[in-house]
């Protein structure tokens, strides 16, 4: 639980080494405006980077745990992969729509904003993870189930509040991977309305998940992801700004020299 009560603390999944610098050396390049007359190029460069993200997500959270110990009914299973498959396929689309055109300068600030919440923690032996801050509010009231998890034997006593808090997290995962970095991109009208369509109807996707998966697991498949909430969860001392459309001049991790 001290996880939870530490100055700097994010909600994380891990993602590859050479994701990474991929996504560095696309926002270095950006930086030092190299390869400026093919911004087509460095647009596919970002979408590819965008979409290993987004598959690296559902690895995480969904893949290999259900590979690794799956609990669901087969029922459930079915209708879970069903809507994984909708819900991944929306979020590509929305990547096409918004990167098709994007003016260079966006792109830009895209990809410094994508660098920001790159993070590879010494502590945990050089691993990397995108991350975004979990807000005070959503770190107490998930001391608060985790307190009722620990104290209980049964999901009667804590399914709503760990529903409610689930679904704080996913809304707060959409604000800074969705939301917050639009704000600040010159989207078309048509295209933007298209994107926060299906945006929306991915964050409905992923509520279905988690109403179902809740109804079809236990007390202890509970206790063992709080159990492991460290794979979720990462506190750091983090040597530039989260989250933020500006270059990181200095990150931890960093092996290649940031300016020439």
């Amino acid at each position: 639980m001290e996880l939870l009560t530490n100055h700097d603390v994010f909600w994380v999944f891990p993602i590859e080494e050479a994701l990474k610098q991929e996504v560095r050396q696309l926002s270095r390049d950006l930086h030092l405006n190299k390869d400026a007359l093919d911004t087509a190029a460095q647009r596919k460069h970002l979408v590819h980077a965008l979409n290993a993200i987004i598959d690296a997500g559902f690895e995480f959270y969904y893949d290999k745990p259900t590979s690794d110990d799956d609990r669901l009914s087969p029922m459930v299973r079915r209708t879970v992969n069903s809507i994984i498959k909708t819900v991944r396929g929306a979020i590509h689309l929305v990547v096409q729509r918004v990167f098709k055109n994007i003016p260079r300068n966006d792109l830009k600030l895209l990809a410094y904003y994508l660098d920001s919440m790159i993070l590879t923690s010494a502590e945990r032996e050089g691993q990397t993870y995108l991350a975004f801050p979990l807000e005070m509010s959503i770190r107490e009231d998930l001391y608060k189930v985790m307190e009722k998890v620990n104290g209980s034997d049964s999901m009667h006593h804590y399914g709503e509040d760990l529903a409610a808090v689930l679904n704080d997290i996913i809304a707060s995962s959409t604000h800074y991977y969705y939301h917050f970095p639009t704000e600040f991109v010159a989207l078309g009208g048509f295209v933007k309305k298209a994107a926060d369509v299906g945006i929306d109807s991915t964050v409905k996707g992923v509520q279905r998940i988690v109403r179902r998966i809740l109804k079809d697991i236990d007390h202890d498949d509970v206790a063992l992801m709080f159990g492991n909430l460290e794979y979720l969860v990462l506190t750091m001392d983090v040597p530039h700004k989260v989250c933020v459309a500006e270059y990181p001049v200095h990150k931890s991790g960093e092996t290649v020299p940031a300016t020439p």
